[in-house]
């Protein structure tokens, strides 16, 4: 029997969307794969629900889509649905979690930290680190110190060392918005 894996996506993220996408597909290929996977998804407002298997995009329109189960996140404990009436609910026992979250504390190390605080091991590291990978700057920085080839890094209305095109990103932002590529450094300073 393979491990149960949880599938997190959503969160309270301008970027909510296509974290839904992305853990959408990371579930369709996982369970292809023979995997065995429950997908979670983190609302906008923080609440969690195990979303029905093979849920689609459209689904997610309103928000939660239908017949998926509210849970509650237990220190200590993991994920149990929320059961009305007495002995509460059922703990889910996930082995794992894949963190398909894009974007404010799905990617900065909040999420990380929660799910060290249940014992349920979650790609992307420690909260630390998945913090100073959210920081464009300074994780460019690491990765120079250490020899890693990295396109050269900046903030912006710093002395800039090279002549354009840049390519300018959000320094804390996620993956998927805010990115532009401009020809000169008046536009760069102006977004």
């Amino acid at each position: 029997m393979s491990p149960l894996l949880g599938i997190v996506f959503g969160g309270p993220s301008p970027e909510h969307d296509i974290s839904i996408l992305t853990g959408l597909l990371c579930e369709r290929v996982l369970r292809e794969a023979g995997q065995d996977v429950v997908p979670l998804y983190w609302t906008r407002t923080g609440d969690w629900v195990q979303c029905p298997p093979s849920s689609e995009a459209k689904d997610f329109l309103e928000g939660a889509p239908r017949g998926a189960t509210p849970l509650s996140l237990v220190v200590g404990e993991g994920f149990q649905s929320k059961k009305k009436g007495l002995g509460g609910g059922k703990a889910l026992a996930l082995d794992a979690a894949l963190n398909c979250c894009h974007g404010g504390a799905g990617e900065n190390g909040g999420l990380n930290a929660v799910f060290e605080q249940t014992g349920i091991p979650l790609t992307g590291g420690p909260a630390p680190l998945a913090a100073l990978g959210m920081d464009k700057l300074a994780f460019g920085a690491v990765l120079q110190a250490h020899g890693i080839p990295t396109l050269q890094r900046f903030s912006v209305g710093s002395d800039v060392p090279f002549a354009g095109p840049y390519i300018v990103k959000p320094r804390f932002g996620g993956s998927s918005i805010g990115i532009e590529v401009v020809e000169d450094l008046a536009t760069a300073e102006a977004l």
